[in-house]
């Protein structure tokens, strides 16, 4: 998951400030622990041996995945564009996978590669404990909430702060394992399931659990963490205080919640005769890992909801007063009949703080509902929009919507005719009829990747402020 938008705050002489943020958050793996002191935390060594993990799971085969799309809810099936929703509308999404097949692979000083690499000696690798065992989950979910809160948080009389949430929906279900006595074998042993943090940004940021910041290769004990630029909090990471035990769900359990050495991972997921990684990500040395423990597991199901809130500001750093620039429109073909696949072709730039976003929406005159088209930059300021086809003789009405940096937004509309029709007594008068509309964006500027890219709202902020 990633979130773009800028981060504003009072520096020591109550100067307002701001950067560019892009948090980035997503899964590192499972590990299996025996928390032999019963204190509920995951013991771990940056080597990777020694402590309480026991094994790290590998997933080898998916036997099926169900998207849930963010569209969805709102009727919105495709697979590319943008929708426009209210700003606090909540958006839904994630991936749900069934029957998993994978290794788990012990904690005892030889990394992924190593196990199949070379050979592995200094051990009987006659039990659970000491050799890579196969495992079957029965599914695996994670489903992403993610909403909006238009609320201001001030911060100077003209400058305010939002904030947004993402909240995750994380279930693992039941496992079996290929050993004498199956699942028994995971009896009275922990699981671990741990996220990755980082934030790309120039300025000097740091992450802090209970008011102290964190080295990223220490075991810190926190319910909830702060990612911060010197005392502004531009994202707070709560991790849920309890989850749900499918073995016994009479009450809720309480999680565990810790950092882990960034030199865990390493140990266990990096070659180290090469740069070969087992996981999908580069390491950085800013990287945080962040671990949701289940003391009480024994391999059944377990389900809690850790959630992510943003806190965006306005970038006062650009020298900009005017809005992006749209010219040039033109139908592709020129006259487009019945069954033609349209497209629009247009210039947009900025020259100031530089352009954000380029949205085109399209409908059929007379109806209520804006489709969004798929928008292609095929050139420096040349952008190209998908329309599709049109079965019938109808007149087209569109908006192009282009954003920069700083706020400010302009919008052109026109329409054109399929077949030769013409606007009915409501519809534009002629394809290049320009209304630019200058407005602000406040509030949160957050891009979330999956895969798909849906832009969620914009907040607007009167002409007469500037």
């Amino acid at each position: 998951i990633e979130e773009g938008y800028y981060g504003t705050w009072l520096d020591d002489y109550g100067n307002v400030q701001s950067a560019w943020i892009g948090l980035r958050y997503e899964y590192a793996g499972m590990f299996i622990y025996n928390d032999t002191d019963d204190d509920g935390i995951m013991d771990v060594s940056s080597s990777g041996s020694g402590g309480e993990a026991t094994h790290y799971f590998i997933p080898t085969r998916v036997g099926g995945i169900t998207f849930t799309s963010p569209g969805a809810a709102y009727g919105n099936s495709e697979k590319h564009g943008a929708m426009r929703l209210p700003f606090d509308a909540e958006v839904t999404f994630g991936a749900e996978y069934t029957d998993i097949n994978g290794t788990v692979i012990p904690f005892i000083g030889y990394s992924y590669w190593d196990w199949w690499s070379g050979v592995p000696t200094g051990e009987d690798f006659n039990d659970f404990d000491h050799r890579p065992t196969d495992v079957y989950i029965d599914n695996i979910m994670f489903l992403v909430h993610f909403q909006g809160n238009d609320t201001a948080i001030p911060l100077t009389e003209n400058v305010s702060l939002t904030q947004a949430s993402i909240k995750i929906d994380q279930h693992i279900g039941d496992w079996d394992v290929d050993y004498p006595g199956g699942r028994s074998v995971l009896t009275n042993r922990s699981l671990s399931v741990n996220w990755y943090v980082f934030a790309d940004t120039y300025m000097d940021w740091q992450v802090e659990a209970n008011g102290t910041a964190v080295d990223n290769n220490a075991i810190i004990e926190s319910i909830a963490y702060e990612m911060k630029i010197a005392n502004y909090k531009f994202a707070e990471i709560k991790m849920g205080e309890t989850y749900l035990w499918g073995k016994n769900l009479t009450a809720p359990y309480e999680i565990a919640s810790q950092t882990v050495p960034l030199g865990t991972f390493q140990s266990v997921y990096v070659s180290e005769s090469s740069d070969k990684t087992v996981s999908g990500w580069a390491f950085s040395s800013t990287m945080y890992f962040l671990s949701v423990g289940f003391p009480h597991w024994d391999g059944y199901y377990v389900y809690n909801d850790p959630e992510t809130i943003v806190y965006p500001g306005q970038n006062t750093n650009v020298e900009d007063n005017n809005p992006p620039i749209i010219t040039n429109v033109y139908v592709i073909p020129e006259n487009p009949d019945v069954g033609d696949d349209v497209k629009l072709r247009f210039e947009a730039w900025d020259e100031e703080s530089g352009l954000k976003s380029v949205i085109v929406h399209f409908r059929i005159q007379g109806e209520e509902e804006w489709q969004t088209a798929t928008v292609t930059q095929i050139g420096d300021r040349f952008f190209e929009a998908e329309l599709g086809t049109f079965q019938s003789e109808v007149w087209v009405e569109f908006e192009i919507i282009a954003e920069d940096y700083a706020g400010y937004q302009a919008v052109y509309t026109g329409g054109f005719g399929v077949g030769g029709a013409g606007p009915g007594p409501a519809g534009p008068g002629g394809l290049l009829e320009e209304m630019p509309i200058l407005l602000i964006v406040g509030g949160l500027l957050a891009v979330i990747v999956v895969i798909m890219a849906f832009i969620i709202a914009r907040r607007r902020r009167k002409q007469n402020k500037f």
